[in-house]
């Protein structure tokens, strides 16, 4: 009857496997959640950002656009630290690779996905939890509907989806609106602490 044991100890040691790549994954998470990526990430950017704007000296935004924020990998000229405007024709050649606009905004967006997913964690319940859920809904939708309206031909120079009287007059009851529930909720709602 040796053989009544066997599938237990295979059982055990899949389920050993199974928490170690779980694990493991859950370590490579960690990493690419790692503050020093977001760090470097940053730096890189205000790098690309520095030398862009250097590039504007000879080259167009929409040029500079494409070839520094949009791409994958960035071709900067050397000729690029060295502006027309400060010290004349420059005959220095070459470049070098750097990380575009593209990649290094994928790398943090990876990083803050990963940052969440291992090291914060909802902490709120019920109804809290639910207005919370609300209010970022919200915030997303008007965020969305901002980059939606920015990319009219027409720019902020063109007619405005909603007239300018029509959005004072919806802040002004808004306004109202949320100083009336605030001053209900002061007066009425029980005294809690900020601080646990």
């Amino acid at each position: 009857m040796a053989t009544g044991s066997m599938p237990i100890r295979s059982m055990a040691s899949s389920q050993m496997a199974v928490s170690s790549v779980r694990e493991t994954a859950w370590d490579c998470l960690r990493a690419l959640g790692s503050l020093k990526i977001t760090v470097v990430m940053f730096i890189a950017a205000n790098f690309l950002l520095f030398v862009g704007t250097l590039a504007q000296d000879e080259k167009s935004l929409p040029e500079v656009k494409a070839e520094y924020f949009n791409c994958w990998v960035a071709q900067i000229p050397f000729s690029d630290f060295f502006p027309v405007t400060v010290f004349g024709e420059s005959t220095l050649t070459g470049w070098f690779p750097f990380p575009g606009g593209a990649t290094i905004g994928f790398i943090l967006l990876v990083n803050l996905i990963a940052a969440k997913a291992t090291r914060f964690h909802i902490a709120a319940k019920g109804s809290r939890l639910f207005w919370g859920t609300v209010v970022s809904v919200v915030g997303g939708l008007l965020a969305l509907l901002v980059i939606l309206t920015g990319h009219q031909t027409d720019g902020l120079q063109g007619k405005p989806p909603i007239a300018y009287e029509t959005v004072w007059q919806l802040m002004q009851v808004g306004s109202a609106v949320a100083a009336g529930g605030l001053a209900a909720v002061a007066l009425t709602g029980k005294r809690r602490r900020l601080v646990r």
